[in-house]
C-alpha cells in the first residue's frame, strides 16, 4: 500500500503522518506547489491520497474538491480529506455524507480503521464506521 499525503502552507500534524506510515509500506509527502510537478512527471502511482486541509488554505482546499470532486478524482486512487475542522470545507463534508473527509483529532479512530480496511478492499469502495 503507497500512500501520498499532501499539505499546503500547514504541514500535517505528526500524529497524523505516523498514523499514515504505520498503516503503508510507502509513503511519499508533498506540498502543493510540488504536487504539479510529481502529477505530470508520474502521474500520482499512489493507492491512497490523504489531503490534509487545514482552515485557510485555499490552494489545498482547491486540490482536494478536485480530487473528490471533480474531473481530476481518479478511479483507482483513494482519496481521504483530512481537516482540523469537522465543517469545513462544507463542499466536501456533504458530498457523499462525507465519506471522504475526517476531522483530526476527533475521527483518528474512524480514519484508521479506514487505512487499514483499504489494506483489504483496495480496488472497492467501502463506508468508513459511522461518526
Amino acid at each position: 500500500m503507497t500512500s501520498l499525503i499532501v499539505s499546503g502552507q500547514q504541514s500535517a500534524p505528526p500524529e497524523l503522518r505516523r498514523l499514515v506510515r504505520q498503516t503503508s509500506h510507502v509513503v511519499d509527502e508533498l506540498s502543493t506547489t510540488e504536487l504539479v510537478t510529481f502529477v505530470s512527471g508520474r502521474g500520482l502511482g499512489v493507492d491512497r491520497l490523504i489531503i490534509w486541509v487545514p482552515p485557510g488554505d485555499a490552494d489545498v482546499k482547491d486540490i482536494a474538491m478536485a480530487y473528490v470532486l471533480g474531473a481530476d478524482r481518479p478511479a483507482d486512487v483513494t482519496v481521504l480529506v483530512v481537516t482540523p475542522s469537522p465543517d469545513e470545507p462544507r463542499e466536501l463534508w456533504t458530498f457523499e455524507n462525507g465519506r471522504h473527509c475526517f476531522a483530526w483529532p476527533r475521527d483518528r479512530n474512524h480514519l484508521e480503521a479506514r487505512l487499514l480496511g483499504d489494506e483489504s478492499t483496495q480496488g472497492s469502495v467501502s463506508t468508513p464506521p459511522p461518526r
